[in-house]
C-alpha cells in the first residue's frame, strides 16, 4: 500500500513539475557545482567516486539518458553509504529514474536483513529530492542535512 501512495504522490509531483515549467524559471547548474557544494559539507570517506558502469550496476539507469549525474558508492560491501545527483534530458524519465533508485534501496535492504541492522536503519531513512530536471539521493546517518545542502546548491545559483 505504501508504494502504491508513493507511486500516485510521483505521478503527481511530475505533473505539477510538467505543468509548472513554462510558469517558473528552470534551474541551470552543473552537476560539478553541486558536488562541489556537497562534498566541501559532507563527510564521503566511507564512499568512492563512481563511473557510468556503476550507475547501471547499481541502479540501471542509462547514461545516455541524463546530461549529467555524480555517484558516490559504497567502499566497502558492508557500508550503505551513497550518494547520487543526476540532471535527467526528459522530464518523462523522472518516474522510471525515481522507481530505479527505490528498487536499489529495496534490494540493499533485502541483502542486510536479518544482520546489517545499523544498515537497514540508514536505508529506511534514505533521502531523495526531485527539483526540475534535477534527482538528488542518498543514504547517510547524515541523510536530512545533505538534503539541505543540496536544495542550499540548487537555490544559491
Amino acid at each position: 500500500m505504501k508504494k502504491y501512495i508513493k507511486k500516485i504522490l510521483a505521478i503527481m509531483v511530475i505533473n505539477i513539475s510538467i505543468f509548472t515549467i513554462g510558469c517558473s524559471s528552470e534551474i541551470n547548474i552543473s552537476i560539478n557545482e553541486i558536488e562541489s557544494d556537497l562534498v566541501k559539507n559532507i563527510n564521503t570517506d566511507r564512499m568512492e567516486k563512481g563511473d557510468k558502469k556503476s550507475l547501471i550496476r547499481f541502479y540501471g539507469i542509462n547514461p545516455d539518458d541524463l546530461e549529467d549525474f555524480v555517484l558516490y558508492i559504497p567502499k566497502s560491501n558492508m557500508d550503505v553509504d551513497e550518494m547520487l545527483v543526476l540532471k535527467v534530458k526528459d522530464l518523462e524519465k523522472l518516474e522510471f529514474i525515481e522507481e530505479s533508485i527505490e528498487s536499489r534501496v529495496n534490494r540493499q535492504i533485502e541483502n542486510f536483513n536479518g544482520y546489517g541492522v545499523e544498515q537497514v536503519g540508514l536505508l529506511d531513512n534514505y533521502e531523495m529530492k526531485i527539483k526540475d530536471k534535477y534527482i538528488f539521493f542518498v543514504v547517510s546517518d547524515k541523510a536530512e542535512e545533505i538534503k539541505d545542502e543540496f536544495i542550499k546548491s540548487i537555490k544559491n545559483k
